[in-house]
């Protein structure tokens, strides 16, 4: 499983935003697809904090 997660400028981790369903490197940029599951604004990005993809163990 593969969560996404924001780690801002401190680098204090901020809630988690989603379960990652596909992820594809592009150059410099990384485009993910999000597990839709109602309530998560994959839009929401605040300039500040760096998005993360972690890979997880299968659980």
């Amino acid at each position: 499983m593969i969560e996404l997660i924001r780690i801002d400028k401190s680098g204090v981790f901020e809630a988690p935003a989603g379960i990652v369903e596909t992820v594809i490197i592009n150059g410099n940029s990384v485009d993910f697809t999000l597990v839709d599951n109602g309530n998560i604004d994959v839009t929401a990005y605040d300039g500040h904090s760096k998005v993360f993809a972690v890979i997880k163990g299968d659980d």
